[in-house]
């Protein structure tokens, strides 16, 4: 069993803290940031009496909950924003009990009254049918729209609606996995609700960010969130609000590996969700009791919760309950040694997670599967379940990689603007200086013709001139050249100078030497952790480091992006060794930046060329290709590692070409000789 199952725990995120977000949003409309009296009409404040009680009162039924509110908005004025607020929430509550037509209906109506008022209801018709995007498609297909509406409505929402924006988009990012901007979005909400001062939503919105800051890995600002969250929900009696806080320390304290918290949470917001008669998440919250079972290879009181969660969900008619349930019974039999039936389950549960694209999710019970099946001896179903985890593992990684590749053109094409902006600018100043020169030269032979008595002097004068506007292009050029073949950001050369030295050098056909390519390991996670400005010092801080390692004569240059070239005289194996060794401890050394200390590692790929055994010639395109392979080689094994070719037996062109396209095939049939030097860490 995994160390810290998330599948449970994260169903309960997803789904548990999006219904409760829209269960608890009238609770915010009840605690205006404005004095009531003066915001809202006598009719409109008893609408809103109304609605917190309908708030207050334990929802079974979203459907029913749903026709009372939009009741209830048909009875505030019709150019109040109270109006739009509740129809707002009547929507959302609809798309919960899955009535699409209701939920579209309404939308229909705030887009009516949007060309009739012009106040932002095309914005709440949008969240609602967003809603109904996520729940049946997923919270990730919902996100794009969700981020485009922002700007419109910060401009043109009340405080309490842009509350539960926040807090269903912070909800819809962590159920996505993107856990850096959901931890933003939280932090936004938690503001929000803090100027609202609204007790129930502070405690909500502490819960939510805790349970993204324990993913994150700040388990002790997280910890320190969710109990304040439980204080503030104690002191407000809120039976459901306890299931809620109390489920979120229980993912909190196990994060932090304390199983025992987590066993006593679940069962406090077990009590309490009984208490306050909410069945709804009862076997969520079941299932992660389970789970604790499961981890400590507890399966028949296991298989006994999970049966009594299965049962829950039945009657409730809970889908992700019913996936949970169906996962960790199966989870549990497998132990008992009911492995056929535990797979049936298991596959089951799965099934449910894909239809809703839970792929994440998806992954790790695949994962627990292998390791369930690893255990109780069946070797080759869990080999196909490890794979099936790989394979939507290796999805999501290339999705993210299409995410970030994206988002790394922009910030080029970007840099690529800045640096023509240059260019132009220092060509302007190239004419100007001829300009210059020209106007000069024609007020010399003006003197000259005129003045011939005065020759000498005016000769000598517009001579020093003349000098001075030559120095002054001459200035301009060089910088034009300087600023064409440098790295802005680090000073190093860039991929123009290091081909304008290879062509000087004849290295186009038959390079020698040894290079050595350079990729930083994370890179992605430095900017989205901590920012751009701080990966721009990382960057610099690696140059710097990396032109110590250079001599006389050596080359180093970064390349594009995080990845940097070192081409140097040729060096004995042995000695190419040693020297990639060296860099890789440069390159394991934390960068310390302001009060950051950030710690880096590097992946590398080398080799001295010509190869042996038969003197193998390359051109130094072929040369990168080659040590590019061998640096992928070196991401594939592991990272913090350096990967080098120390000979090739088949020379022939397309012998190499097949070497580039499968370098570890080629090393298991012998073609190429490799050698691995990991990297000891900081």
């Amino acid at each position: 069993m995994a160390p810290a199952r998330k599948l449970g725990l994260r169903k309960r995120l997803s789904l548990l803290g999006m219904l409760l977000c829209l269960a608890l949003a009238p609770a915010v409309l009840a605690q205006p940031s404005v004095d009531p009296a003066a915001a809202l009409s006598a009719e409109d404040a008893a609408v809103l009496a109304e609605a917190e009680r309908l708030e207050d009162s334990a929802i079974r039924d979203f459907g029913e909950a749903a026709a009372t509110m939009q009741a209830l908005a048909e009875r505030a004025s019709e150019t109040s924003p109270l109006r739009r607020e509740l129809l707002a929430i009547a929507g959302r509550w609809y798309a919960n009990a899955e009535l699409h037509e209701a939920a579209e209906a309404l939308a229909d109506q705030l887009d009516a009254r949007a060309q009739q008022l012009g106040d932002g209801s095309d914005l709440a018709a949008s969240l609602v049918r967003l809603r109904v995007l996520a729940l049946a498609q997923g919270a990730a297909m919902s996100l794009e729209q969700m981020r485009a509406l922002k700007p419109r409505i910060e401009r043109e929402l009340g405080p309490r609606e842009r509350l539960r924006y926040w807090y269903n988009l912070a909800n819809n990012l962590r159920a996505a996995g993107e856990l850096a901007e959901a931890i933003a979005a939280f932090q936004a909400a938690t503001e929000l609700a803090d100027a609202n001062n609204s007790a129930s939503w502070r405690a909500l919105v502490r819960s939510g960010l805790a349970e993204s800051l324990a993913a994150f890995g700040q388990q002790h600002r997280a910890e320190a969130l969710v109990r304040e969250a439980v204080e503030i929900a104690l002191a407000l009696g809120d039976d459901l609000l306890l299931s809620d806080v109390y489920s979120t320390l229980g993912v909190v304290l196990e994060q932090g590996g304390d199983t025992e918290g987590l066993l006593a949470a679940m069962t406090l917001a077990i009590s309490h969700a009984r208490s306050a008669g909410d069945n709804t998440n009862l076997a969520v919250l079941l299932g992660n009791v389970a789970h604790y079972h499961l981890v400590r290879t507890e399966y028949e009181q296991a298989e006994r919760v999970s049966l009594e969660a299965l049962d829950v969900a039945e009657r409730n008619e809970d889908r992700t309950g019913r996936a949970l349930a169906n996962i960790n019974l199966g989870l549990a039999r497998i132990g008992l040694g009911q492995i056929d039936a535990g797979k049936q389950l298991v596959r089951r549960g799965l099934d449910e997670d894909e239809s809703r694209g839970q792929r994440s999710e998806a992954a790790l019970t695949y994962a627990e599967l292998g390791a369930a099946l690893e255990r109780a001896g069946d070797l080759t179903g869990a080999v196909e379940a490890y794979h099936s985890a790989r394979r939507l593992d290796d999805e999501i990684f290339r999705e993210d990689q299409q995410r970030a590749v994206l988002a790394l053109q922009e910030q080029i094409d970007a840099r690529r603007r800045d640096k023509a902006i240059e260019q132009l600018q220092a060509e302007d100043a190239r004419k100007a200086a001829q300009l210059e020169r020209n106007q000069l030269q024609q007020w010399v032979w003006r003197l000259l013709a005129l003045l011939l008595v005065m020759a000498l002097i005016v000769l000598i004068a517009g001579v020093r001139r003349l000098r001075q506007s030559n120095r002054k292009l001459a200035g301009v050029n060089a910088q034009l050249r300087l600023q064409s073949e440098r790295d802005a950001l680090t000073g190093l050369a860039n991929r123009r100078h290091v081909q304008a030295v290879i062509k000087l050098s004849g290295g186009e056909r038959t390079y020698r030497g040894s290079l050595y390519l350079i990729d930083l390991d994370h890179f992605k996670s430095i900017n989205d952790r901590h920012g751009h400005a701080v990966g721009d010092a990382v960057l610099i801080e690696v140059s710097r480091r990396l032109r110590g390692l250079c001599r006389g004569e050596d080359l180093a240059a970064r390349w594009g992006g995080e990845e940097f070239l070192l081409a140097v005289e040729w060096l004995a194996p042995a000695d190419a060794a040693r020297l990639a060794e060296r860099i890789l401890h440069e390159l394991s050394r934390a960068v310390q930046h302001e009060d950051l200390r950030i710690p880096i590692s590097a992946s590398i790929g080398f080799a001295s060329l010509p190869l042996p055994p038969a003197a193998l010639e390359l051109s130094f395109e072929q040369s990168l290709r080659l040590i590019d392979s061998a640096l992928y080689l070196a991401k594939l094994r592991g990272r913090n590692r350096a990967c080098g070719i120390r000979w090739v037996r088949d020379g022939s062109g397309q012998a190499v070409e097949a070497t580039v396209a499968d370098i570890e095939h080629a090393e298991a049939l012998g073609r190429i000789g490799l050698e691995t030097i990991i990297g000891a860490g900081e």
